[in-house]
């Protein structure tokens, strides 16, 4: 049978990958967050009326209209910076 020895030089290399595959999880999970804070931000900053002046049911990242005639405004002053 082999003698297998664990050097210290192992263990802080395994120290090393762990920590950075947690790192990696946590700054996964970041970029998901920020991602959708940032379309609730341009939610509330987005404005849609039909051709009449009627403001549109956008909820669920989608506009029901019958026509194509449609007025889209942004609203800078709601967006966070």
């Amino acid at each position: 049978m082999r003698n297998f020895r664990i050097t210290k030089k192992q263990i802080l290399i395994q120290i090393i990958l762990l920590s950075i595959l947690g790192l990696s999880m946590y700054l996964v999970g970041q970029r998901t967050f920020l991602k959708n804070k940032a379309n609730e931000e341009v939610g509330r900053a987005l404005e849609v009326k039909d051709a009449h002046g009627n403001p549109l049911d956008c909820s669920g990242g989608s506009c029901e209209t019958k026509t194509l005639d449609v007025e889209i405004r942004l609203d800078k002053g709601k967006l966070e910076e």
